[in-house]
Formats: C-alpha cells, structure tokens, sequence
C-alpha cells in the first residue's frame, strides 16, 4: 500500500454528493462553482513541494453555440511560499481515443501518483497496490491540469444538449479550447507559460486546439507534448491494395518486436534494439518501400531478396512474405511472430503475450490493453475517493463507445495534422514540439511519426523545433520505469526557459 499524500481538506465548498447534485439532473450552472481542494505533499528530485489538488468542472458551448457540457477536470498546482514569484507554468494533458478519459497520463505519468507496472512494466499489480508515489510526476515542472473530454471521466453534456455536438474533429478540439481560456480566466493564469500534452489521439487533438488557440482565440502555446502520437491516418491503412505506407512504416516496429521476443536472425538479436530499429528503418525506407512501389513490374531475384530481408528482421518465415506478396498487415503479424508458441503480441505495447484464441485479432482482445486497463480503472476509481474526497454517484468512464465520431477534418475526411502543425510552429517562435514514441508500440508506430514530421513544410527552421524521441516501451512507453526515466529527463531538457 502507497502512503497516503493528503494532508488535509482545503476547501470543501460543499459536501461532495450534494455540490455535483445538479449533474443528475444535467445542469453544470452550480457545479462549476463548486471545487473540492485538497492540499499535499510530494518529494520531487529530493525537493519537498507542497501542492493543492482540485477536482471539478467548467462549462463550455459547442461550435453550434447551443449545446453545452460540463468538462470534469483534475488540477494539480504548487503551492508558492513567495508571493513575488514569477507564475507557474501550467500543462493541458488529455489522452485520445476518440473516446478515452485522461486516466493513463494522469496515473501513469504525469501526476502526483502513478500505477505500479513493476520493473519492467510488465506485471499488473494487484488493486490495492496498484498506486505509488510517481518520483518522475511533472508537478517540479509546471502545474497540471488533467482533461476529460466530453462522455469520458465524469464530463457531461447538460440536459437539453446533445453529447453529439461535442463529437468529431472540429467539435471535439474546438471544445477543448474553449476549456482552457475558461481554466485560465477562471484561475488567472494568463501570464502562465502554457504547454498542451496529448497521447495517441491526443496528437491529433492537441495539434489543432494549440493551432487553434493561437490563431483563433490569441493564446500563445510554449510546448507542445505529443505521447505516442497519431498525426495522419494514412499511415494506419493495411485496407487499400494501392496504398502502401502502413506496411513500411510499421515494419520497423516488426523487427524491434522480433529482437525483444528473440525471433530476428542472429546477427540482428547480436545488436541492441535502437540499433536493430535503425537497420530495419534503413531497410523499410529504401529497398522495401521501393519493392512494394514496382508491384508487379518488380523482378524476381529482388523479389526474393526482400523478402527474406522481411524474414531475417522479423522470424516469420519467408515463405509468408511471398504468399503475402510482402504485404503483411500488423493484425497478421501479431499471430505470426510468435506462432510456434501459440501466442500473440500485444497492440499497445507488444512486450505483452497471450495465448492465441480463434479470430482473437477480428476486433478481439489485447494483451498490452487488458493489463494497463484493469489496474488504471481501479486506481482512479479509488484515488478520487479516497486521495482527493470526491465522491460521484456516475462511473468514470474510462472508455467511451463514440460510434457517432466524424473524422472529417475539414480535408474531404482525411485527417493529416502536419501542415497545422507547421503553421502553429510558423505563427509563434516560442513554440516546440516534443514527440514520444515507444519501439513496440502498435497503436502509433514510431515509424508512421517519423514519416509524418518528415513531409513537416516549412523547411530546416520549422523542423528543428520538432523533436522525436524513441523509448522502450509501447504506447504508453512510461509504465516501463526505464523509459519514463528518460522521458521525464528529456521533458526536463525540453521545458527550460
């Protein structure tokens, strides 16, 4: 068991099953006067930081300037013995979905306390000992403020509005920025430096709210915080026989899932993963983007050579690579690089394994999802209970359906954010954007972000501002303690003055 931060209680405005009462009855007019602060303690780089944590809700009004919703929030903010002092800066952190609460980022990373995956970040801890005390929390850094975006977490639309006015690309992002100029009103943080954080979905989202902020409602952005990001969905599609970059820019991914697992030739098991990754990066770019370009004018005997190129980097064997014309989807893969032992690779991070189970890739089970999720769901249901004295009759939803979800980005439905990305970086030299990305990462392959900043426009300039940094891990690369030990020394570096 963790011991527990708090303190004491600083402000109860009222109790908390009667202060969010009018959430039942889906009215946000009380509730986002209504805060419950509680004050702690943590030890951070052998500091001691004394800081409150605020559970509670604004209101914001769709784009149709008629729905309205109440967006729950989690803020962390240290407290300052100098009055004198400079403000804090202060961090927007969500994750993605479409459909999914803040919870990995608030618990595995970036709050006071964090979920305890065990050395490596592959054992799921029991329910009672799943929350520690997170050394690597960015509250040394800034102050935090964890969003749930609307039909996630406790975030509600009001009764009389529709939760769909709040759904899809411009909906969702336009939201989100009308949350953060009401958090900074409301908080009078203006004159904070301002950072945006966002994972997997979260790389779309916050790619457009930071463009968004800036050139619609004025509001410089310092650093932008991208955790194994989507940037463009045509690095996801194994479905078009005539579009190529999913295979080649996975495939990378394939060789570092192969060398953990101990299935690439020897030569390659010889070497380190950032240097196996490196090799397979050379190959996918070059020959094997090229192969698959030629199609059927390509000759046999470079045929042959890629794919056992594909089979030496990967352990499945060469004769699939042929029956697949060197076209292997990810969801084929995950069956087949560790077939031989009955077993499949996880999505969210591919260190995870089970049993292999008929059509289990047919929209069926993760290894790596079921793991992180069962813990993370328990440890925020309780640490909002017991941690921070909030008690709310709705579940949190941690994983919403959102069938309803437009990806139209205004582009005739294709959603490619790095030309927003460019502009945003064009319009405030201030600007920064650090990018995560995990080896065996599935979800948001490395790869597919390193394609992606590679067409970034605006020249040497623009690209020198954008960092990608590779850690082992997946997805959520920092419940491995390795990776977020450099991740929070490499957030460190990027977010000094």
């Amino acid at each position: 068991m963790r011991a527990r931060s708090l303190l004491l209680t600083a402000a109860f405005f009222l109790t908390s099953t009667t202060a969010f009462a009018d959430l039942i009855t889906g009215s946000c007019t009380n509730a986002q006067t209504s805060k419950i602060t509680t004050t702690h303690s943590t030890t951070l780089n052998g500091k001691l930081l004394n800081y409150t944590a605020t559970v509670g809700y604004l209101e914001v009004t769709a784009s149709n300037n008629t729905s309205k919703a109440c967006i729950f929030y989690t803020a962390y903010n240290v407290i300052q013995p100098d009055l004198t002092a400079l403000p804090r800066p202060v961090m927007f952190a969500f994750n993605g979905g479409p459909g999914s609460a803040s919870v990995w980022l608030h618990l595995g990373f970036v709050g006071p306390e964090r979920v305890d995956m065990g050395a490596d970040g592959l054992t799921t801890p029991k329910p009672a000992q799943a929350l520690i005390h997170n050394e690597f929390s960015m509250l040394d850094l800034t102050d935090i403020v964890m969003i749930d975006p609307v039909a996630t977490g406790f975030s509600t639309a009001e009764t009389g509005s529709t939760a769909d006015a709040f759904f899809g690309v411009k909906n969702d992002y336009k939201s989100i920025a009308e949350f953060v100029r009401n958090y900074l009103n409301a908080n009078n943080r203006w004159t904070s430096n301002k950072y945006i954080m966002g994972e997997s979905y979260g790389g779309v989202r916050g790619t457009l709210l930071t463009a968004y902020l800036q050139d619609a409602m004025g509001i410089g952005v310092d650093g932008l915080i991208l955790i194994s990001p989507a940037l463009s969905d045509s690095a996801f599609d194994f479905g078009s026989p005539e579009e190529n970059t999913a295979f080649w820019t996975y495939f990378p991914s394939y060789a570092a899932t192969a060398w953990y697992h101990k299935k690439s030739a020897a030569k390659y098991q010889a070497m380190t993963v950032e240097q196996v990754y490196a090799e397979a990066k050379k190959f996918a770019f070059n020959d094997y983007r090229d192969a698959l370009d030629m199609g059927d004018e390509i000759d046999s005997a470079t045929f042959d050579q890629v794919a056992q190129s594909m089979a030496d980097f990967t352990g499945v064997s060469k004769q699939t690579f042929v029956q697949n014309n060197l076209q292997l989807s990810v969801w084929q893969f995950f069956g087949e690089v560790l077939a031989s032992e009955g077993e499949v690779v996880g999505r969210y991070d591919s260190r995870f394994v089970a049993p292999a189970v008929p059509s289990q890739w047919g929209g069926g089970t993760d290894p790596s999802g079921n793991a992180t999720s069962y813990p993370f769901t328990s440890a925020i249901n309780d640490y909002f209970q017991k941690d921070l004295n909030f008690q709310n009759p709705a579940p949190y939803v941690v994983l919403a359906n959102l069938n309803n979800w437009s990806y139209d980005s205004g582009d005739g439905g294709q959603i490619n954010v790095i030309q927003n990305m460019s502009e945003a970086l064009a319009a405030n030299d201030r600007l920064k954007v650090f990018i995560a990305s995990g080896y065996y990462d599935f979800a948001c392959p490395m790869g597919t972000v390193s394609y992606a900043i590679s067409q970034l426009p605006g020249g040497a300039k623009i690209r020198a501002r954008v960092h990608q940094n590779k850690y082992e891990g997946g997805h959520m690369m920092y419940i491995n303690p390795k990776a977020l030990t450099q991740l929070k020394a490499d957030l460190t570096g990027f977010m000094q003055p």
